[in-house]
């Protein structure tokens, strides 16, 4: 389930489905979006932006924000067995600036590959170091779009989530993930490397098509074709 910052109106559940998901989830993004700006505040003031660079350009005052909390659910697989090529949430990076995740502690499956030292695409048969969620920790996800501010000096990391196998806790997973994606109009332009100028809007458009045409090409070398649902 996602839940954006802004335009949410119609989008609720009922308060006869869930009298009090509202008012709590409203209340949850509100702490996310302060602790996410605390943060990308020191990452400014550290890469030689002004201090409010980052929180100008993810301003949830306007109507074109992007800021999202998505609710992830994965299923229960209790005694089930799959392939090691089955995962959960296969690999990437995040297109987005900052991501908070909250996760419950004992359920295990998060992975990441640090400081994007993948060596193949999509880090496919590279190292991965197990991330294990603890009590009142958040997981802070560099994105993409840090990456490209930073001129890569901040790394955008491959992260994915493993499907566990017989005999490990292979009950429902949940976790919470909180995306500070710039405004659409927002400008993404770093001092040395990534000089060209590009908006927020046109960069997430640019990264969706990308993930797409790789998918297209994985696909089409096994021999599947690619259906849209219309």
């Amino acid at each position: 389930m996602q839940l954006g910052y802004v335009n949410m109106e119609g989008k609720w559940p009922s308060k006869q489905d869930a009298p009090e998901f509202r008012a709590k989830a409203e209340h949850f993004i509100h702490q996310c979006q302060d602790i996410s700006m605390r943060l990308l505040s020191c990452l400014a003031s550290g890469l030689g932006f002004p201090e409010d660079f980052f929180t100008k350009c993810h301003d949830v005052t306007q109507p074109d924000c992007q800021q999202t909390l998505r609710c992830l659910h994965y299923h229960d697989i209790t005694g089930k067995s799959f392939p090691d090529t089955y995962w959960r949430a296969g690999s990437h990076t995040d297109f987005d600036t900052l991501t908070l995740l909250f996760q419950r502690p004992g359920e295990n499956g998060l992975e990441v590959c640090p400081g994007r030292k993948a060596s193949t695409e999509f880090a496919h048969g590279d190292v991965w170091a197990p991330v294990h969620p603890e009590e009142d920790e958040i997981v802070c996800n560099i994105g993409d779009m840090l990456m490209h501010w930073s001129d890569d000096l901040l790394k955008s990391n491959f992260h994915r989530v493993r499907a566990p196998k017989v005999g490990e806790n292979q009950k429902a997973r949940y976790s919470m993930a909180y995306f500070n994606q710039a405004n659409k109009s927002a400008v993404i332009q770093g001092k040395t490397k990534y000089t060209t100028p590009i908006t927020a809007g046109e960069f997430l458009l640019a990264a969706m098509e990308r993930n797409y045409r790789a998918l297209q090409e994985l696909q089409e070398s096994q021999g599947m074709g690619v259906s849209i649902p219309v």
